[in-house]
């Protein structure tokens, strides 16, 4: 066919099946259109649906993150797991160095005491996760913290040493471990429930395994990933403290219990600070040379009859402004809900204190509580 005939063919052509034909490609059109519209329409709702049952596993990880860390202790109340549910922030920020991924899975704190849950992805191959805490567990070797209301030079450092805790994750993975980390401060100006973003590092991954030559819970902690793992996120802002000291009291404390007979020193309390999850009582002392005093046994009883036994952790003393001023640190094993605190018992082991709650706890600050009143 040439080029006469081409143009014979087009001229036969009738107008109106030009726009018949017009006509129909643009209905096609439409019709493609719209197909398109509902497929994009279905694939937006498909993406919506996934994205919120993604978060609500998210939030269902999240708020349930230390459940599972305080069961190993002893059973929760449903009070307990609402409370952990409540004050528990989801983190989800994960950072690879070195070829080893660090998420920081979620966090949990009142004033001074501070939970983190941190899940670890080693290369395939590499053991993190061990049959037993007594085969070996894996650990942070240092931790710093600020809050960014502070100037990043007052950085706060692990004081407990030793605080993570190994975690059962149930992935079956010896390349994954779940721990937890325990920090109790010893106070300060500065508490973890300011509601600002704080900045944590974790410093260099070790491995702590016992040798087998040597005796037994002597244990070795090997190097296994050098670096540091940055991370930023708020902590819940709140004022779950009550101060049960007015006045100082006058007490007698034990020393050196430990390491040869009972001995007794006079202290003054001046500061008794009850919280969801630990205890920190202030004294002073005569001399520093008199040493720390031991920790007193510390029974809170609750509304209901319940008592719950204070867990004893860190203690010390030094040299303050107003002479020798000593602190003992307490933890509990679970939250403690401090509406349900009827009182709480001090015995130094032939004495007994009894500090009196508020009748209906508020939130106060240090220095507003009842004053102390012996049983």
């Amino acid at each position: 066919m040439n080029n006469e005939t081409i143009l014979d063919a087009i001229g036969m052509i009738d107008d109106d099946a030009i726009y018949d034909a017009k006509a129909w490609q643009s209905e096609s059109e439409q019709e493609k259109s719209g197909r398109w519209i509902d497929r994009k329409f279905g694939v937006l709702m498909l993406a919506a649906v996934l994205m919120l049952a993604l978060g609500t596993i998210v939030y269902a990880i999240a708020t349930n993150a230390f459940q599972s860390f305080f069961e190993q202790k002893g059973s929760l109340t449903p009070e307990q797991v609402q409370y952990l549910e409540e004050k528990t922030v989801g983190i989800g920020q994960s950072v690879t160095v070195n070829d080893y991924t660090v998420t920081m899975e979620a966090a949990l704190c009142d004033d001074w005491d501070l939970y983190l849950k941190v899940r670890v992805v080693a290369p395939e191959g590499v053991t993190l996760d061990f049959p037993n805490e007594e085969d070996g567990w894996c650990f942070f070797e240092s931790e710093s913290y600020h809050s960014s209301a502070v100037d990043p030079s007052d950085v706060c450092y692990g004081m407990r040493g030793g605080g993570w805790r190994p975690l059962e994750d149930g992935d079956d993975k010896e390349n994954t471990a779940t721990i937890v980390f325990c920090e109790q401060t010893v106070g300060g100006d500065h508490p973890f429930t300011d509601g600002e973003v704080w900045n944590v590092t974790l410093r260099n991954l070790m491995i702590s395994r016992q040798d087998p030559e040597k005796a037994k819970y002597i244990y070795d902690d090997l190097l296994q990933a050098e670096g540091e793992w940055h991370f930023a996120f708020p902590l819940t802002p709140m004022n779950d403290t009550a101060e049960l000291i007015k006045e100082p009291v006058a007490f007698s404390a034990k020393k050196g219990a430990l390491n040869g007979p009972v001995e007794y020193m006079d202290i003054v309390i001046t500061s008794f600070e009850l919280r969801p999850f630990g205890i920190t009582c202030e004294y002073r002392s005569e001399s520093v040379a008199n040493g720390a005093a031991d920790h007193f046994d510390v029974t809170v009883m609750m509304k209901d009859g319940n008592e719950i036994q204070a867990q004893a952790d860190m203690g010390g003393i030094g040299q303050g402004s107003m002479g020798a001023q000593g602190y003992m640190n307490y933890n509990f094993n679970a939250p403690l809900l401090l509406d349900d605190v009827a009182y709480v018992i001090l015995q130094n082991g032939r004495d007994e204190f009894r500090l009196s709650c508020l009748s209906e706890y508020s939130p106060t600050e240090p220095g507003t509580g009842e004053e102390a009143v012996a049983p």
